[in-house]
């Protein structure tokens, strides 16, 4: 009886370090990344816009499809 004993203890014990190992292992993959940006702007200063979008007036829809 008590090779039992050792046996269920032994296989619970593997139970648990496999579960432990899961959990662990969802965690690290599921987080979001902490990396801030290469570029961090102030908030104090105005952020400037794109090149790539003009400032000042911009195209409707309907002149689009005009």
């Amino acid at each position: 009886m008590a090779e039992n004993a050792m046996m269920d203890k032994l296989e619970l014990g593997i139970f648990f370090a496999a579960m432990i190992a899961l959990v662990a292992c969802g965690c690290i993959f599921t987080r979001k990344s902490t990396k801030r940006p290469a570029a961090q702007h102030n908030e104090n200063k105005p952020i400037k816009p794109s090149p790539a979008e003009p400032v000042g007036q911009k195209k409707s829809v309907e002149d689009a499809g005009a």
